[in-house]
């Protein structure tokens, strides 16, 4: 059966996908608590101005993202912060803070500190380095209050990584955790895989852009027995044949999806396996998994109840073509069909409908 001709459509790149929709959102990026009003801050954040932001700011969260604050400027920020209860949420992106400035983070979480009773902390993109991810997670080990904390593009590495999760293990606060776009290859991948057999706090992992290609398989493989609910492997690399092992590895009771990728499996076995795996969302957008892997995990997903995204991992033509067979062979219902591919195959509507 051939599928009727569609024109080709170029994969976007994977920071297009962010802005992607519909179809299951990632970890929260820099989340906020209900409720929360911001208060506008000078567009340079120096130490002598930390005293009057801080008590002029009337909600929950200080918004500090690119204001040029420098290490100084967060020493005196935990000095106030300490007098300063009520801000429970704390937005440091885009400060070049250094190894240095997370050195005076890590002071302000610790007990003691000026910002440890913060709840959310955003430090995405600071240039922290090796040395930075090991400052940072001196600062969680202990702490006993932060529960959102995103440090996304901070060159850390694969040291800087293993840094990390060796601070979960004793972590038991921690429910959202982004790493995403941190180079943190396999080895990375590996030692969160490790932490996470010992952790029972975190529900969020965002590890997106960190070309952890084989070891993705391994945190899959831990999060089904752990405390995560949301694993984003997006723009990994991930091949098609590591995609297939991923949708074994979903298989209840470790069944055969060797020679029949769309096997049926026995009721007892999905009624046991729906629902009881610790992930519920997995995103695995702008990879390089092909038709094989496509189907494998789309149909696994379907029969679990999981939450998949499988966009931007192939050409406009192979999309169409696994729609074409996916709908034929009827293994997933349409409007699961239009989540998956819709952004290639702009005739299936959101409601599940052919417009052709």
């Amino acid at each position: 059966l051939n599928p009727p001709p569609h024109p080709q459509v170029s994969p976007p790149s994977c920071e297009e996908t962010r802005k992607a929709a519909p179809g299951p959102a990632p970890p929260p990026r820099r989340p906020e608590p209900d409720g929360v009003t911001m208060k506008s801050v000078p567009f340079k954040f120096t130490p002598d101005s930390a005293r009057k932001i801080v008590g002029e700011t009337k909600g929950a969260h200080l918004d500090l993202h690119s204001r040029s604050v420098s290490v100084a400027g967060v020493q005196a920020l935990a000095d106030v912060l300490a007098e300063a209860p009520h801000i429970t949420g704390l937005n440091l992106y885009l400060n070049q803070l250094g190894a240095e400035g997370a050195n005076e983070v890590k002071n302000m979480l610790i007990e003691g500190g000026g910002g440890r009773h913060l709840q959310v902390l955003n430090l995405r993109n600071n240039s922290m380095g090796v040395e930075g991810a090991k400052h940072i997670a001196e600062g969680i080990r202990s702490n006993r209050n932060l529960i959102q904390l995103n440090l996304d593009a901070n060159g850390m590495g694969p040291k800087g990584i293993e840094a990390i999760a060796d601070a979960l293990r004793e972590n038991t606060t921690l429910t959202s955790l982004g790493l995403a776009f941190n180079q943190c290859k396999d080895a990375g991948a590996r030692a969160l895989a490790s932490a996470l057999k010992s952790n029972r706090s975190l529900t969020a992992l965002d590890v997106e852009g960190n070309n952890m290609k084989k070891a993705s398989l391994e945190l899959v493989e831990v999060s089904l027995s752990s405390s995560i609910r949301i694993l984003n492997l997006s723009c990994n690399g991930i091949s098609d044949s590591i995609g297939c092992r991923i949708a074994k590895t979903l298989l209840p009771c470790g069944k055969d999806f060797k020679n029949d990728l769309t096997a049926k499996l026995d009721e007892k076995s999905l009624a046991e396996q729906k629902g009881s795996t610790g992930v519920q969302e997995l995103l695995l957008r702008g990879n390089r998994i092909h038709l094989k892997g496509m189907m494998a995990l789309a149909d696994i997903a379907e029969k679990i109840g999981l939450r998949i995204d499988l966009r931007y991992n192939t050409s406009g033509a192979e999309a169409n073509r696994i729609l074409y067979v996916l709908e034929i062979l009827r293994h997933l219902p349409l409007h699961v069909l239009a989540s998956t591919v819709m952004d290639y195959v702009p005739e299936i509507d959101y409601a599940g409908t052919r417009k052709i």
